[in-house]
């Protein structure tokens, strides 16, 4: 997975911590003006938390649908398993989520 230029993610799976099998944890921070392009995860889902900032979140659906969805500090969003998403910081400073 590339992590675009300007974006910083530090992560955790199971190879770091044997106990998360099945689970990866990142906290990401997404300058403004900027997005984490769209992208899918085959080995685990995904629930992104907006700890400071606005973002707006995509996803497409099996049936190639994309939903979009405006979020601020304390929101969250799901993304499934193999479904393509992207996250967009929207607000006026670093998104931290």
């Amino acid at each position: 997975m590339t992590i675009p230029s300007g974006v910083s993610a530090r992560k955790g799976n199971q190879a770091a911590w044997p106990l998360l099998a099945g689970v990866s944890v990142a906290q990401v921070e997404i300058p403004r003006d900027s997005w984490r392009a769209p992208h899918l995860h085959t080995n685990t889902p995904e629930l992104v938390v907006i700890v400071q900032g606005r973002a707006r979140a995509g996803l497409q659906t099996p049936e190639r649908e994309w939903l979009e969805l405006e979020l601020g500090p304390g929101d969250c969003v799901y993304f499934p398993l193999g479904w393509p998403h992207w996250l967009r910081n929207t607000g006026s400073g670093v998104l931290h989520a």
